[in-house]
Order: structure tokens, then sequence, then C-alpha cells
């Protein structure tokens, strides 16, 4: 892993973390804690896969 894989982690972690706080509380629809969950583990998947073919 190198510093920008572990920027990217702790951005993520960190949306995470503000989604899980607001989790139920109106913004334009709803904040939901498990849509940016899903969307998280997506992101992180699409760049595993990336480093792991190696671009």
């Amino acid at each position: 892993m190198n510093g920008y894989f572990i920027a990217i982690l702790v951005l993520q972690a960190m949306t995470l973390g503000i989604a899980l706080v607001k989790h139920g509380q109106p913004k334009d629809g709803t904040w939901s804690f498990w849509t940016y969950l899903f969307s998280t583990l997506i992101d992180l998947w699409l760049i595993v896969m990336a480093i792991n073919t190696g671009f």
C-alpha cells in the first residue's frame, strides 16, 4: 500500500463516519448509512482490482 491508497481509505472512513452520524436525517432525500457503505465497498473493490491488474 502506498500513501495515496491510505489517503483514500482515510477519506472513505471519514465519509462512512459522517453518514453513520447523520443516518436518517433529512437532506434532499435522507442520509442512509447502508447506501454509503455499499458505495464505499464498490469503490474500494474497484481500486484494489485496479492495483492488482497494474492499472
